[in-house]
């Protein structure tokens, strides 16, 4: 495999991490360690770090490393922007193209989905964590995905997985995945998949609006009441300091 061709594979496996939920906000990434997973040498991964970062979602330490970056309130209101406008237009024209297979797809999907919700409520547990939540997230994905392949628009898909991959940046603390938003997830589904059942794009339009226009309302929520994660490297830095610096004082007076 040539060099370009190595990069290319790194990128992509280092972006399905992302879409797998494999990393969290300030989270530091090791360069060797990717490289041995991915059974090719460093050059490469160093390259895919390179054009991940140029994209937003690395961020580098000088003297530190590696670490993933945390969307700002900003960012997060501008990824729901995008997908509001991709994927009301994307569904308006999917509605009336969905085959039978796909819509049976998008059923299998929200029965999933329903299944982790069920196990959940079972569980008595306060919010859906872990790889359960991992696999209702890329159940959801999927389901979004559907309707853009059904759509035909390639660009469109790949912005889309562009913007997952900066909503995954932000990890389990996205949302509040609570009784109330894991019921609010799949009631939204449940009326996109019954209006596309319908072939009715208009329905189908404004479930999906409604839908996005919550998750982003329950997303600037959790953002605005969650402590805000200290970057790692910063974390790691003050610590180095704060060993290297001497003992206060009042210590060195009670030792002597």
């Amino acid at each position: 495999m040539s060099s370009v061709a190595l990069s290319r594979f790194a990128y992509d496996r280092i972006r399905e991490m992302f879409l797998n939920h494999r990393f969290s906000a300030g989270m530091k990434i090791s360069e060797t360690k990717l490289a041995k997973e991915l059974g090719i040498s460093r050059t490469p991964v160093r390259e895919a770090i390179r054009q991940l970062q140029m994209e937003g979602l690395l961020y580098q330490v000088a003297q530190s490393g590696t670490y993933i970056s945390s969307p700002g309130r900003r960012e997060i209101s501008e990824i729901y922007e995008v997908r509001l406008a991709l994927e009301v237009q994307a569904i308006g024209k999917a509605a009336t193209r969905l085959r039978r297979e796909e819509l049976d797809e998008l059923s299998r999907l929200l029965t999933e989905m329903e299944a982790y919700v069920s196990q959940f409520q079972k569980d008595k547990a306060k919010s859906l964590i872990g790889e359960p939540l991992r696999r209702f997230l890329l159940a959801d994905m999927n389901f979004h995905l559907t309707i853009f392949q059904a759509a035909d628009n390639q660009t469109a898909i790949k912005i889309y997985s562009d913007v997952q991959m900066r909503n995954r940046a932000f990890g389990d603390r996205s949302h509040r995945r609570d009784q109330r938003h894991l019921d609010s997830v799949l009631n939204s589904h449940t009326k996109i998949l019954q209006a596309l059942q319908r072939e009715d794009e208009t329905a189908a339009k404004e479930s999906m609006a409604e839908h996005i226009e919550n998750s982003l309302r329950d997303a600037l929520d959790t953002f605005d009441h969650t402590p805000p994660v200290a970057p790692a490297g910063d974390r790691t830095i003050k610590k180095k300091r704060e060993a290297a610096l001497p003992p206060p004082a009042h210590s060195a007076r009670r030792r002597s």
